[in-house]
């Protein structure tokens, strides 16, 4: 097998990731220090779904309401969000189409300092990041999760691993692969230009803040658990 890029030191700072007990799986069990990988100035990403993998780590499905930041990603109780519904309806019927599909990296350090990492943090307490050198270089991915031209608010972070790297059993991941992290299913991680000038993203947080059904409790029946990963 090829040597790809060769992860250099720092994402989970040695954190150790294996199967669910359901179905341990020694290839599924490494350790991710943080990941620094150089993309260029032109930022495109595309994913081949034959050539990539996706895993989940566990605590992606844990909901975190952020008061100071305007995140939240509860679900309501009944009836349930139609754009959570829908997108994990998209997710168990395809999940490399619906992760793969549209993706693009994260690549402005201000947004991804301020926002992000301090949601991030609340999913995955000992993640440390890796500087991201005025975006010449990332680790993160966001893929919008849509089945149509139409991209619609869910969105999903994600750690990329790329081939080549080293599982804990000394061998060699076959495939470039996508670890998700955690959900934003109503787009209030980033605010784009337009929202900021029509405040949709504020008055979609005073519209869900208070919801309190997790995403793990509804929907991680979808993920199948040989595609989980925990410490």
């Amino acid at each position: 097998m090829s040597d790809d890029i060769q992860l250099q030191s720092d994402i989970f700072n040695g954190l150790n990731l294996h199967s669910s007990e359901s179905n341990q799986n020694n290839e599924r069990s490494f350790s991710i220090e943080p990941t620094v990988l150089q993309i260029g100035r032109n930022y495109s990403l595309s994913l081949n779904r034959d050539e990539f993998d996706v895993l989940f780590y566990e605590m992606a499905g844990n909901s975190q309401h952020i008061s100071e930041l305007n995140f939240t990603n509860y679900d309501n109780g009944f009836p349930s969000s139609t754009t959570l519904k829908n997108g994990f309806d998209f997710i168990s019927r395809d999940i490399k189409l619906a992760l793969l599909n549209d993706t693009k990296w994260i690549r402005n350090y201000e947004s991804y300092k301020n926002r992000l990492l301090p949601i991030l943090k609340k999913h995955i307490p000992e993640y440390r990041p890796a500087e991201l050198y005025d975006g010449d270089y990332t680790e993160l991915v966001e893929s919008r999760i849509h089945e149509g031209i139409e991209k619609g608010p869910f969105r999903v972070f994600s750690k990329y691993v790329s081939k080549g790297s080293v599982w804990n059993n000394g061998e060699k991941v076959e495939k470039s692969t996508l670890i998700v992290l955690f959900y934003d299913p109503y787009h209030l991680v980033f605010i784009d230009k337009h929202q900021e000038k029509i405040g949709v993203n504020p008055n979609t947080y005073n519209l869900v803040k208070d919801y309190e059904k997790t995403i793990k409790s509804r929907y991680y029946t979808v993920i199948p658990d040989n595609l989980r990963i925990t410490m």
